[in-house]
């Protein structure tokens, strides 16, 4: 039938043949384009939501997605059981070296995954590029706290198994709330996880819970690092003066210089608000030697104008230690204002010497004092007994003065046991030939406490609070007359 209709009707034939050759391919062709337009398109979502190392989600899939988990769920979001979380790997270039990456990378990968499923609570989760940020949405139930869930989650991702070697993670989160009027903007949010996570870090804590004022707190610092240098240019930066004294003939016996900034743009600060972040970004070194000078100029002052030479300690940054050329410099202070022995004197920490724990740094460390008291400086250990490195400093710092912290002072008014140990410290800076005061007292029987235990000079609210520099001379001439 087919071979005689094509011979007797060949036109038609071809024409027909030909329709369906066409149908065919055409068909063939959609279903091949349309595979090939999948693989394409598939092969784009890979390039722009997944991280290339681990096959992860990244943070541009997170930004996308999230918001719309917030959305589906309206009763969570209502409730306001979603957080973002977010942890950072710290050192991970470090461990990178070590192993093999792309063993870690698996691993890490593993852990996340594992981690993902254990806990329902975890909706979403993502990571940078090099894999040192995690961003996670988690939608937590009443009885799991924020901080909780944190802690479970890095605690189940800090260790990993390569080979025969355990790897440790050391990780710092930081969690944000998502609020009930929540606009969509999830990038708001993974920005307020991050200054939670930036606070726990500078406060030495591994996981932090984003407040409010940590961002006006970030706006302050921004402000005050716009501006620290006019404000030095313009000496915005006061001394105050806390007058030290004698617990016994009620004297003023020295004094420890104390810095305010008296800022036209955000007002008068004290030090506990920008003495932490210009230890952070190194301006401390510019401040230390503007109050140095000021002090040198002070006792200049007094020495021109007959009045007795008290000491005045000035505290010194831990930066210095490092600080190339700081001998030199210090050298050419005193020389220059031409004072006599132990007119000014240097206040250290213990956190001056954090790497104390080799036979080189304790060298180091014991040559910059040395050197600095035969350039004419006195030096104190400020804060003792506030740490763990006391005693090692003590044995191995030829320091001349030994300044208590006043934790130890409060703990003895509750405890005997304290009180020994306070007797103890008091004994053994009076065995080194150290000048011992007390500071932090507040109170008539926290006198008599340091001198029922051999401390005779202090320093503190009772006797006298810090004070511009016009003030102190009024008050050590009040004083000092009066015995």
């Amino acid at each position: 039938m087919v071979s005689t209709f094509i011979a007797e009707n060949p036109f038609v034939s071809a024409v027909s043949m030909t329709a369906l050759f066409v149908a065919a391919a055409g068909t063939g062709g959609y279903v091949w384009f349309n595979d090939r337009r999948k693989t394409i398109m598939r092969q784009m979502d890979e390039l722009l939501y997944k991280n290339t190392a681990t096959g992860l989600y990244n943070i541009r899939w997170f930004r996308k997605n999230a918001p719309l988990l917030i959305a589906a769920d309206a009763r969570s979001r209502d409730e306001e059981r979603f957080f973002v979380m977010s942890v950072n790997i710290e050192r991970l270039d470090l461990l990178k070296e070590v192993y093999d990456e792309d063993t870690l990378l698996k691993g890490m990968r593993e852990n996340l995954v594992n981690v993902r499923k254990k806990y329902s609570w975890i909706s979403a989760f993502c990571v940078s590029q090099e894999l040192a940020m995690i961003y996670a949405l988690v939608n937590l139930p009443p009885e799991i706290m924020p901080m909780t869930a944190a802690q479970c989650f890095i605690d189940d991702i800090s260790t990993l198994t390569i080979g025969k070697a355990t790897v440790n993670f050391e990780y710092v989160a930081g969690i944000a709330p998502v609020e009930k009027n929540h606009d969509g903007d999830v990038k708001h949010i993974m920005h307020m996880a991050s200054i939670a996570r930036g606070e726990a870090a500078f406060s030495g804590r591994k996981i932090g819970l984003y407040d409010e004022k940590f961002q006006e707190n970030l706006i302050l610092q921004k402000k005050m690092e716009d501006l620290m240098q006019k404000a030095l240019q313009n000496e915005e930066f006061k001394v105050w003066l806390q007058p030290k004294y004698d617990l016994i003939t009620r004297q003023v016996i020295g004094a420890e210089a104390l810095v305010r900034w008296d800022s036209p743009e955000l007002g008068f600060l004290m030090p506990g608000k920008f003495i932490g972040l210009f230890e952070r970004n190194g301006f401390a070194v510019q401040l230390d030697y503007y109050m140095l000078e000021r002090i040198c100029q002070l006792q200049v002052k007094r020495q021109k104008a007959g009045l007795m030479l008290l000491p005045i300690s000035v505290n010194q940054s831990a930066l210095h230690i490092s600080e190339e050329g700081y001998l030199e410099r210090m050298k050419l202070v005193l020389i220059g204002y031409e004072l006599p022995p132990k007119a000014v004197d240097l206040e250290l920490t213990e956190t001056a010497f954090v790497d104390f724990n080799t036979k080189e740094t304790r060298y180091v460390a014991k040559q910059i004092i040395h050197d600095l008291r035969g350039m004419g400086y006195a030096t104190s250990m400020d804060d003792f007994c506030s740490g763990y490195s006391s005693i090692t400093l003590l044995q191995n710092l030829p320091m001349e003065t030994m300044k208590i912290d006043r934790a130890l002072l409060l703990a003895a008014e509750k405890s005997p046991r304290a009180e020994i140990i306070l007797r103890g410290v008091v004994s053994l800076g009076q065995a080194l030939e150290m000048n011992v005061i007390c500071e932090g007292i507040e109170t008539t029987e926290q006198e008599e406490l340091l001198l029922r235990n051999g401390c005779r000079h202090g320093q503190g609210y009772l006797f006298g609070k810090p004070m511009p520099l016009e003030e102190f001379e009024k008050f050590v001439a009040a004083k000092n007359e009066q015995q």
